[in-house]
Parts: structure tokens; sequence; C-alpha cells
């Protein structure tokens, strides 16, 4: 069975990313010129290949058959690092954004949750730029948790930021993951009104690099700040907003006067090994060796040279634990199981809007393929849905 494929769609799908004919030919695998054809003149295609265009373009094939225009992706900004020096995002980034936004719009939908009034509250006392170290006091507060509570977690990486992103749910804040360059960036938030969202990257491949940026982020919350926004400047790493939200995300992963109470830290600067002790106080703290070490640097408690020396042994040797495992045959696509895609549209609806919209589907106030539709998702993968939020039977 053939569709008829408007050649104006297959345009603004390729705008929609702001992506050359170039770009969209290495995307589609259509040659430049055929592509070029199609656009202008349009194209009776087989629906097998009509799906794969719409999936090279993150959107379903049944775009071709509605008369409605395809409405660009506004450009979003790099705050949490500005690591593309001003180049366009890729189309993986711009399409997290555009997934964040209909969170948000979702949530709006069904009425869902909103940012803890008490949290906001704090936007005045955050324009001091010293007061990163006591606001986190008072969010942590907030969370109900204490160090105590911190350090009963499980050292590793994923239990850590697991125990971060409920803490930061449970201020009305949704946490959604996506995966996109990680060149590009490690988090964004988007703020509208009284509902937030943060969007962590899934390819970072420093796993408490992502406990970091959704501290970073929460700090953008509190400042009453949207670290992605449409038409603004690209943010600079060092101003003070950044400067700022980095201060905020080291105190709430692990306070200063907890590390600087501890009697290993006195022995940084004379031992032989000192990256070893910064290794056993960041897994003592459940933080990274990174935060660990500007901490310590921070109060005097490295040198400059052991601070050179530990940045180089961080990146020579603990980086590249964590890169990612190649396929062995990148031609071969993989046959995933499907408690994967569950499990990724349910991280990137997040897990707060999919309890929400699961409580109203199992009420009736949602049919399964509104609740599918809110959540980005298959109906059909609804009741293994229930189950991954926590409803099953």
């Amino acid at each position: 069975m053939n569709i008829r494929v408007n050649g104006a769609t297959l345009e603004t799908l390729r705008k929609r990313y702001k992506a050359s004919i170039e770009a969209a030919s290495h995307m589609t695998g259509i040659d430049e010129n055929v592509l070029a054809k199609w656009e202008k003149d349009g194209v009776e295609l087989p629906i097998g290949d009509a799906k794969k265009i719409a999936k090279a373009y993150k959107a379903h094939w049944s775009i071709f058959l509605l008369e409605s225009k395809v409405k660009p992706i506004e450009e979003v900004v790099n705050h949490r690092a500005g690591y593309t020096d001003n180049s366009p995002f890729s189309i993986d980034t711009l399409h997290a954004y555009e997934v964040a936004r209909g969170v948000l719009n979702a949530s709006k939908e069904i009425d869902g949750q909103v940012v803890e009034p008490r949290l906001l509250v704090l936007k005045q006392s955050a324009a001091n730029n010293n007061s990163a170290p006591q606001i986190a006091k008072l969010v942590r507060s907030l969370m109900r948790i204490s160090s105590d509570d911190i350090l009963k977690v499980k050292s590793d990486a994923s239990s850590v930021y697991k125990f971060w992103r409920e803490c930061v749910s449970s201020l009305g804040i949704y946490v959604s993951e996506q995966e996109m360059p990680e060149d590009e960036t490690k988090a964004f938030l988007i703020k509208d009104h009284e509902r937030a969202i943060i969007v962590i990257n899934k390819s970072d491949r420093y796993p408490f690099s992502k406990v970091f940026s959704l501290m970073h982020e929460l700090g953008h919350v509190i400042r009453g700040e949207n670290s992605a926004a449409c038409k603004i400047e690209y943010a600079n790493r060092t101003s003070t907003e950044e400067t700022w939200c980095n201060m905020f995300a080291s105190e709430m992963v692990a306070l200063d006067a907890d590390v600087l109470e501890d009697a290993l830290v006195d022995q940084v600067k004379s031992a032989e090994d000192p990256a070893h002790i910064i290794r056993r106080l960041a897994t003592k703290y459940r933080t990274s060796f990174t935060v660990m070490l500007y901490k310590l640097k921070r109060h005097n408690k490295v040198t400059d040279k052991q601070c050179k020396e530990m940045l180089a042994f961080f990146e020579k040797v603990i980086l590249p634990r964590y890169k990612f495992k190649q396929k062995k045959d990148p031609t071969k696509e993989l046959r995933l199981p499907r408690s994967f895609y569950v499990g990724k549209d349910v991280a990137k609806a997040s897990i707060g809007l999919s309890k929400e919209i699961i409580e109203k589907q199992m009420s009736g106030a949602l049919s399964y393929s509104d609740a599918a539709k809110l959540l980005g998702t298959k109906a059909s993968y609804l009741e293994e849905i229930k189950h991954a939020v926590g409803y099953g039977s």
C-alpha cells in the first residue's frame, strides 16, 4: 500500500530541525537530489518507506496524512555548559526540548503537579551571590533529608542518582531522561509558570555527572530561571548564575561542613597518593571525584599542583572507564526487549507524570488511548507502565 507524501510536509519536517538537505540525506538515507525533488513535487511511497523517513525525523508516519502544518521547534539554549560554542543543536537535543514541552503541556491538561511554593520563595535570597550554601541546607530541609540519610544510600552512581531524582521529584519537579549528544549538553531546565521539568542527558557517560547536573538545574529552578529558553544568548560557564548553581549543587550533594570534619581531609596534601584519598572521600559522601576535588581546593585542602595532576588522573584513568560500548556491527539494528522501550518511555515522560496519568486512567478519568497520547507511548505499553511506576497488581 502506497501513500501520498506531501513535499511541503517533507520540507517542514527537515527545517523543523534546521537541517540542510545534506544533513537530511544522512538522517534518512535518501540521496540529496532525490530528497530535494520529493520536497518540491511530493512523492508516492510504500508505507514502510514513509515510516522510515518519519522515524528519522522523530515523527509518526501518520503526519503525512495530516493537512495541518508542521510547527518548527524553537531553538533552545545550552545554559548547563555551553559546550557547542554557539553552534545549533542537533536533532536529538531539539527533540528532547520538544518532548519536555509536551510533558509540561500534558501536566497542565491533567492538572498535574506544580513546584513546591516554599522552594520558589527562596528566589529573592538566591540573588545574593554568597547564598548558595545556606539555600542548599534549606532545600535539604524541604526534602526532609539529612546527611545520615544520604550516607545510607548505596555508593554506586545509579543508586545515588535515583535517590536524588526522587528528592527533586518530591518538590513537584518533573525529571525526564533523554538521549542527546554528550558534547552538546549535560542537562537543561524548562520552567513554565508554576511547573518545571529538568531533562537529564542519558548519554552522559560519567554517571555521577547526572547527579551534579540535576542539582545544578534545581539551582536554576530556585533562581526562577530557564536554563533552556528561546532567543536568548548562550550562557557563559563562568557567569554569576552558573557559578551560583555550581556552588549550590556542590553543597547539595555533600555539605562542606561534613566533609571538612573528616579526618581524611587533612591527609590529602601530604599523601603520596592524594587521588586515592579523594576517591575514598567521594565514595563515602556519595559524590563524584571532581566535585570532591574542587570542594577541597576551594578550602585550600589541596595544592594547585595536586589539583592539576588529579584532574589529569580523572581524565586519563577514571573517565575512560565509562566509555560507551560500540555495537559490533553499527549497520545491524539491535532487537531490544519490550521492557526496554517501556522503561525508555517512562524515563522520557518522567516518573512523576507517568504516575499522575496512570492514576487518572485507573480512576476512569482518562481512556487508554488518551493516557498513552499524553505519555507519548503506545496504549499497549500502559499495563507495563503501571508496573514500572508501582501500580501493577
